[in-house]
């Protein structure tokens, strides 16, 4: 990747609710990206459907968790 002239790269994970396993979970993610802080950015991914699956489902409390553990950029 350094051959295209990219300085970092993003992570957004891909998980379902749906699948037993998950292609790519926000900790894994979060891992690979604070391996190589020079070379990647990781975003969390939060499927509405994790929640209590109705419209009154506050996801300030994983969105909160996930802000705490980046650094901000």
């Amino acid at each position: 990747m350094r051959s295209l002239a990219l300085t970092r790269r993003f992570f957004l994970p891909l998980i379902s609710p749906e699948y037993r396993f998950c292609v790519q979970t926000n900790e894994e993610a979060e891992y690979v990206a604070n391996q190589n802080p020079d070379l990647f950015y990781w975003f969390c991914n939060i499927d509405p459907r994790m929640g209590r699956k109705n419209a009154t489902t506050d996801f300030s409390e994983f969105l909160n968790e996930y802000k705490s553990r980046g650094d901000g950029v």
